[in-house]
């Protein structure tokens, strides 16, 4: 029976994702993440790190990867006219809205879904950590994984951004480059100096993932915990604030390009900073 808890949890934890919408548990992830390395700092203790934040009910590899897949299930719904109001009206629901809270549909299945995915994502991470042993942040990577396997099966198996083919997809990519420079490199170097006292780098990709709060409230702010938590993982590897900062802004250009490939104008979504991270932390916990 213990081992079959946590992959209980896990469908439950998908669930949950599905219900209040996946960036919803990614925030409440991030403020519970706070709170455990608050606890860390201040007893040593990482108990509530490891056993709520990163746990199979609020864990991004499952309470998110099961919203985000959930969300995909009902854009899939939508564009076949079968998401309809009780009166027969279809309703238009994007499968890359991962914000929206799908309790308010009322679907059975897309929570069933949001369990399912749950699973797989507990399932994906449990190898990695304990039979493949990967050194990379393998979280990112289930998320990336179980972005891409909803994307095959509720985005009529459509990998790719559909963008025409005259769209310039380098100008958007390079749009505002020097702007976004400037505001990444300042974060990194301001993350990279805490995370050198505190000596932990998930503090970034928590706090960033809190952050995001503001965006759910309409608040014009840019994502972050990517790019807080490479320049994190830079410094600890490096032990220099400028190669922190360095790839603290290589994060964000690398975040920028696979949403241009990936998320623009698709049917689901597939997390382009999971994605810079996935590349990043794999290089940095390999080769350095």
């Amino acid at each position: 029976m213990e081992q079959i808890l946590p992959y209980l949890l896990a469908f439950f934890g998908g669930v949950f994702g599905a219900a209040i919408g996946g960036a919803t548990s990614f925030i409440l992830f991030g403020l519970m993440g706070i709170i455990g390395i608050g606890l860390i700092v201040a007893t040593g203790s990482d108990v509530f790190l490891n056993s709520v934040a990163l746990s199979p009910i609020i864990g991004p590899h499952v309470a998110f990867a099961g919203g985000v897949a959930a969300a995909a299930y009902m854009g899939k719904l939508s564009r076949e006219g079968k998401l309809q109001t009780e009166t027969g009206e279809v309703i238009e629901f994007a499968g890359s809205n991962i914000f929206a809270p799908l309790h308010s549909f009322g679907n059975t299945t897309s929570l069933v879904i949001g369990g399912v995915f749950g699973v797989i994502g507990f399932a994906i991470l449990d190898i990695l950590d304990n039979v493949i042993a990967l050194k990379a942040d393998n979280i990112a990577i289930v998320v990336v994984v179980t972005n891409i396997i909803a994307r095959l099966a509720f985005g009529d198996g459509q990998l790719l951004s559909d963008l025409p083919k005259e769209v310039n997809k380098v100008g958007l990519i390079t749009n505002n480059l020097l702007f976004n420079i400037l505001w990444s490199f300042s974060l990194s170097i301001v993350m990279a100096g805490i995370i050198d006292v505190i000596q932990i780098p998930l503090f970034g990709f928590v706090l960033g993932a809190f952050f995001l709060v503001f965006i759910a409230a309409g608040v014009n702010v840019p994502m972050i915990h990517h790019v807080a938590l490479i320049a994190g993982m830079a410094m600890q590897v490096f032990g220099n604030i400028w190669l922190a900062g360095l790839l603290g802004v290589i994060s964000m250009i690398l975040c920028e390009a696979i949403g241009v490939t990936f998320n623009a104008n698709a049917k689901s979504h597939i997390d382009p900073p999971a994605a810079a991270i996935t590349i990043l932390s794999l290089i940095l916990l390999n080769f350095f």
